[in-house]
């Protein structure tokens, strides 16, 4: 099994849990239908979704105060890894700036 998770991160990579005193929420989906939604974390701004199947996912987190209020990324989850879907917001704006998605694989060899 394999983990997702999904964080919020401003320009400068540090954690946005809130805008105005209202977490965002991250939702995962899979084949259209919502598996899960949460919301972040308030130290971490982030939200795990453990235990999941190999699959094709789409990573949603959504605010109604920030541009676009919902943003999405298909992913495509592999077996023994970790996957985190990091969103990227410009602040003082509001605005998305980016996506990344960063595979890290279990190692299995260390235990």
């Amino acid at each position: 099994m394999s983990d997702i998770f999904i964080t919020i991160r401003n320009q400068n990579d540090n954690a946005m849990t809130s805008v105005g005193g209202v977490p965002f929420v991250a939702i995962l989906r899979q084949d259209g239908s919502i598996l899960a939604q949460k919301p972040v974390g308030l130290r971490y701004a982030d939200a795990q979704f453990p235990s999941l199947p190999p699959g094709e996912y789409t990573a949603v987190a959504f605010h109604d105060s920030v541009n676009p209020p919902e943003a999405s990324q298909d992913i495509t989850l592999s077996a023994d890894e970790l996957l985190e879907v990091r969103f990227i917001y410009l602040e003082p704006e509001r605005q998305l700036l980016r996506i990344r998605v960063i595979h890290l694989p279990f190692d299995m060899g260390s235990f």
